[in-house]
């Protein structure tokens, strides 16, 4: 701003020697300093004739600059687009794995619970017919048994197509089976094995109808070939 009020201050002295009818050139030194001062300000000098660089650049960017901001910034965007992409998959994976993880151990609590207060009663089905306490590998039926407690049921394990549900009788007799509930999904095979007395067996045979076995394996094939095996009590284990 300096600049700027110098040269027309020296605008004003070039029209006043002009009215008086002197030739209009100002003092060497004055038309070095006016050059120097119309250099550093965005003026245009009227003794020189010279305009300043910064008044020079002030008309915007070259080609050459725009083509060079725009690929820089193509550049940040790749980039930001593949990390978001990255961290998208990232926490789908997870949130897949988790829940895998979650319903591994509802399974697993379920039949532990289940099993843990299986009783060796005989029941009856809804039209009055004998059961044993300990039913398995019947169609579809992979093992049922009587669960004790304050409210005794009588628990069915199947595995209906590609899901492990448990369909439960509200009472031990006389009562019919209620809603299945899925407890795991994506099960390709499902194998289970006994342990009675002292021997593992694949089949139950029991000359007894109120014998349960001592523990029980259950292994769950699910799809993509992966085997998880588990093992439970039942009743007390003895």
């Amino acid at each position: 701003w300096a600049g700027r009020g110098r040269c027309r201050q020296w605008r004003a002295t070039l029209e006043l020697e002009k009215d008086n009818g002197t030739d209009g050139r100002p003092p060497p030194r004055q038309d070095r300093y006016c050059d120097w001062r119309c250099q550093r300000t965005a003026c245009s000098c009227p003794v020189t004739g010279k305009g300043s660089a910064m008044n020079a650049r002030s008309s915007g960017f070259t080609l050459v600059e725009v083509v060079v901001a725009l690929f820089i910034f193509a550049m940040l965007a790749a980039a930001g687009v593949g990390l978001l992409s990255s961290t998208v998959r990232s926490q789908a994976a997870s949130a897949a794995r988790l829940a895998d993880v979650s319903s591994e151990r509802r399974l697993s609590a379920l039949l532990i619970s289940d099993l843990g207060q299986a009783v060796p009663r005989v029941s009856r089905d809804e039209t009055g017919r004998p059961r044993p306490a300990f039913a398995a590998n019947q169609g579809n039926l992979l093992f049922a048994f009587v669960r004790g407690g304050p409210k005794p049921q009588h628990v069915e394990i199947r595995l209906e197509r590609d899901a492990l549900v448990r369909v439960a009788a509200p009472f031990v007799d006389g009562a019919l089976p209620g809603s299945p509930v899925v407890l795991a999904k994506g099960v390709e095979r499902a194998r289970v094995r006994f342990r009675y007395k002292s021997d593992w067996q694949d089949d139950w045979a029991s000359e007894r109808t109120d014998a349960i076995p001592k523990a029980l394996e259950l292994t769950l094939t699910r799809q993509g070939g992966v085997s998880v095996v588990r093992m439970f009590l039942v009743g007390t284990g003895e």
